[in-house]
C-alpha cells in the first residue's frame, strides 16, 4: 500500500519509485548476468584475483600497511599509525580520506572506511590495469604517511 503522492513518484523522501523504474532496473540486471555469461567473466577471475594477491602483497613494504583481506577481487587494506601494535591512527587525521584524494589525483578511483582502503574492481578489468591500480594505491599511501611524519 501507498499513498497516491508515493505511488506517482511526486515525494522527494522515497527514491526508487514509481514501480516503473523495476522493469528497466530488471532489464538492465539480465543483460548484467548475459555479459557475464557470454563474456565468460567468472571462469576468467581465477588468474586476476592470484595476480592481484601477489601484487598486494608488494604493500607490505609500507610498514603502515597493518592488514590486507581479500576475498576474490574484493580488498580491504588496513593503515595503521603503529606497525608493532597495529594502533589506529586518530580518526581526525583522515587518512583513509586523504588516501583517497591521493589516488583521484593519480587517475584511480578509491573508497576508505576509516582508515581501511577499499579496493573492488570490475571483474571485467585487465591483469595490467589491477597492477596499476596496486601501484597507484602503494604511491597514494606512501604520500600521505610520507607527510605525517
Amino acid at each position: 500500500m501507498a499513498t497516491e503522492r508515493v505511488y506517482e513518484g511526486n515525494d522527494p523522501l522515497v527514491p526508487g519509485c514509481p514501480p516503473a523504474g523495476y522493469a528497466i532496473a530488471c532489464a538492465a540486471a539480465s543483460a548484467n548476468l548475459d555479459l557475464i555469461l557470454k563474456e565468460r567473466l567468472l571462469q576468467r577471475l581465477p588468474p586476476k584475483v592470484h595476480r592481484l594477491a601477489n601484487a598486494l602483497q608488494e604493500l607490505y613494504e609500507i610498514p603502515q600497511v597493518g592488514d590486507i583481506r581479500q576475498c576474490g577481487l574484493i580488498v580491504g587494506i588496513e593503515i595503521v599509525r603503529d606497525p608493532t601494535s597495529k594502533e589506529s591512527f586518530d580518526l581526525d587525521r583522515r587518512i583513509g580520506e586523504r588516501i583517497v584524494g591521493e589516488a583521484r589525483k593519480r587517475g584511480t578511483l578509491l573508497r576508505a572506511r576509516g582508515d581501511v582502503m577499499l579496493l573492488v574492481p570490475a571483474p571485467g578489468i585487465s591483469v595490467t590495469d589491477l597492477q596499476e591500480l596496486v601501484r597507484i594505491l602503494q604511491e597514494s599511501i606512501r604520500s600521505v604517511i610520507g607527510s605525517e611524519k
